[in-house]
């Protein structure tokens, strides 16, 4: 079993405190239309993550896709120039905006372009992906190109073992999406739901976890969707029933106005503010490193091909 990290493979021991649903090189400006959300100044995020290193995160999982202008050999220098571990992604975002590629082409075709990126890696730099994702479907219902995108995320899993990320529009459908992966044969275990922390339901939540997939608390210190006074609730209640081992921590950071180097929180707010209010409410140090060190070491080891 192994990490795959856009500077090479590692043995999962190696990762250590890892934020599991990021944003470092990535342009959603052709899609939102707003500038902030160009994260692409290699420098700019080399420190952002040296920074975070100081104050205990050594690994980050970047989950910008294709359609977001993703970078895997950019991410590579950034991870080397700030000593950080970095997990590439690949795969399609979601919505009315996924490429003609996505709505026209096939299953097969998908998958080819995704299981490059995690077996070969770029013509460039040949760094790889270690993950797929973040892969989503609409709020209300899934869309045929979004469905299409799952398919070929499962038959790359099933291909090379590489786990899959999903992401949720207005905090809905987690569970629908597990058993649809479920059910073309991605065992739970290699699954995680993005954005849960957005729905305040602890039904939305247990719905999840008692179907084995992770689920991601990764909106920390993002209170226009939810107060991390909410977040920490449904967090103690998941605790205390048992699902310790299926929890993730992060900020999904995509915004330069959130960096460090511009006045935000940074890369490192989940350790410095927030495991500060678990410790505080009773939640044990075993704990808080299943949560930021053993999980995403568990979801994110897989044993590609040889």
């Amino acid at each position: 079993m192994i990490v795959r990290t856009v500077r090479g493979d590692i043995e999962p021991e190696q990762l250590g405190l890892t934020l599991a649903h990021e944003h470092v090189i990535q342009d959603h400006f052709p899609i939102w239309g707003d500038v902030d959300e160009t994260l692409k100044d290699e420098q700019e995020m080399a420190a952002e993550l040296a920074r975070a290193l100081t104050l205990g995160v050594h690994g980050i999982c970047d989950l910008s896709t294709i359609d977001t202008n993703h970078d895997l050999d950019a991410l590579a220098r950034v991870s080397t120039a700030s000593d950080v571990h970095v997990i590439g992604s690949t795969g399609w975002f979601y919505g009315e905006h996924l490429p003609t590629l996505v709505r026209e082409g096939s299953v097969e075709q998908l998958a080819e372009i995704m299981q490059q990126d995690v077996l070969h890696g770029t013509a460039q730099g040949g760094a790889r992906a270690g993950v797929i994702g973040e892969i989503g479907w609409s709020e209300h219902e899934a869309l045929d190109a979004e469905r299409k995108v799952f398919e070929a995320a499962a038959l790359v899993h099933q291909r090379t073992g590489v786990p899959i990320y999903t992401h949720t529009t207005g905090a809905t459908l987690a569970a629908e999406q597990v058993d649809f992966l479920k059910n073309l044969g991605v065992a739970p275990d290699h699954i995680a739901v993005s954005h849960m922390d957005t729905n305040p339901s602890i039904d939305y939540h247990l719905a999840v976890a008692r179907r084995g997939a992770y689920l991601s608390f990764d909106r920390v210190n993002n209170p226009d969707q939810l107060s991390d006074d909410v977040r920490l609730d449904l967090l103690l209640r998941l605790l205390d029933a048992g699902y310790v081992r299926q929890l993730l921590l992060s900020h999904d950071t995509a915004r330069r106005s959130q960096l460090a180097s511009h006045g935000g929180r940074g890369y490192a707010y989940v350790v410095t503010h927030f495991v500060p209010r678990l410790r505080e409410h009773g939640v044990d140090e075993d704990s808080i490193r299943t949560m930021l060190e053993l999980n995403p070491r568990r979801y994110f080891a897989f044993a590609p091909p040889r």
